[in-house]
């Protein structure tokens, strides 16, 4: 369920991506590894 996804602004507050609108500024943290449910796995991407 999206609306259960939340990111951090950058006032440090939860939203919700369903809330989300262009021109919103979220807080990002890059890791080498991917993230599934918070899991770090091991992943590629191909793209097409």
């Amino acid at each position: 369920n999206a609306e259960t996804i939340k990111l951090v602004g950058k006032d440090k507050k939860p939203i919700s991506v369903v809330s989300l609108k262009e021109g919103d500024e979220v807080l990002v943290h890059l890791t080498a590894a991917g993230r599934h449910f918070g899991m770090a796995v091991e992943e590629t991407v191909r793209e097409k």
